[in-house]
């Protein structure tokens, strides 16, 4: 009896852990007061000769100056694009309105994020507000930082907890300075710093598994040509949300710098960086072989059965009517 009652209590542990869906982290973030996302593994990338949507290998991963090559027969892969252009994502234009409709990046098939469509989306303006403003603890859950020597911002999940033999030096004690559209703005606010945290890969490893998120300095493309992109100096994501109907092809972002952090709005045409998310769910990870996949507990007459696929088992795995 003792060893079923192990047994029951080892199925009922691996049923209710968690397991990332393909290509998303593990955090749990809250973008308003009833919704949670996970991230992707890392920024969104795209190769034009292959037509080939992935995410990048690594957080900290970018593709920097060589997003100046972007066009349909490049062969190389780029990470900076014009706003809404998930179904043209080289496209490269100096007027804003050619920006006018916006297509989500998620709706493509994304290779090594279950490569199937319409399973990722990008973040509303408000909900990056909410982020990294607004929800319970914020200031503490974010901060730059240098990981693997790329700088960048560090968003911490809601439970976070720091692995032990690391510290995490957040933004409790200084101001964000939140810029509206196209807000006038002074130098005089307080210095940040990327040095504030400095972890290395094998730290990054720990970090990550805890549910952090790493959003490097990607820079920007301020059109095909541009010679200054901004690379480790400042990081631009998109968000889904357009300005305003009278300025078609202007579009809101989430950015940072070593001196401000906060959204703003501007020329579609510009290329920026795409971090996508998907809703967090909770999965089940099931261990025992007969019931790999998703399954479903129950208990009918005082014994715990398990439901999948249309078939239903007890604890010890046999098939019952």
């Amino acid at each position: 009896m003792r060893k079923f009652t192990l047994f029951l209590a080892a199925l009922c542990c691996a049923i209710t852990a968690n397991a990332a869906p393909t290509g998303a982290l593990s955090g749990k973030f809250s973008v308003s007061a009833t919704e949670q996302i996970q991230f992707s593994q890392g920024n969104l990338q795209y190769q034009a000769y292959t037509n080939t949507w992935r995410f990048a290998e690594h957080q900290y991963d970018m593709i920097g100056s060589d997003n100046v090559y972007v066009s349909p027969t490049y062969r190389g892969w780029i990470d900076l694009f014009g706003w809404g252009t998930g179904g043209n994502p080289t496209l490269v234009s100096g007027d804003s309105r050619d920006y006018y409709i916006f297509t989500d990046w998620g709706t493509n098939a994304i290779s090594n994020g279950g490569n199937q469509a319409d399973q990722w989306h990008t973040l509303t303006q408000d909900e990056w507000i909410y982020l990294v403003r607004d929800r319970l603890y914020a200031r503490q859950l974010i901060g730059l930082a240098t990981v693997n020597s790329i700088t960048g911002i560090i968003l911490l999940p809601d439970d976070w907890v720091t692995p032990s033999g690391l510290v995490f030096n957040d933004f409790a004690t200084k101001e964000f300075f939140w810029v509206k559209a196209y807000q006038e703005y002074s130098d005089d606010t307080e210095e940040f710093h990327y040095g504030d945290n400095v972890y290395t890969s094998d730290d990054w490893l720990k970090m990550e598994a805890a549910g952090a998120v790493f959003l490097p300095a990607a820079g920007d493309r301020i059109d095909q040509w541009s010679p200054d992109m901004n690379i480790y100096s400042s990081g631009r994501y998109w968000s889904s949300t357009p300005w305003s109907a009278a300025a078609p092809g202007v579009a809101y972002y989430f950015f940072f710098n070593a001196k401000r952090a906060g959204v703003n709005a501007t020329e579609g045409y510009e290329g920026y960086a795409v971090r996508l998310v998907q809703p967090y769910e909770e999965q089940q990870n099931i261990d025992s072989p007969f019931l790999q996949g998703r399954g479903k507990k129950l208990i009918k007459d005082g014994q715990l059965l398990i439901e999948r696929n249309g078939k239903t088992y007890n604890a010890l795995g046999t098939e019952i009517q």
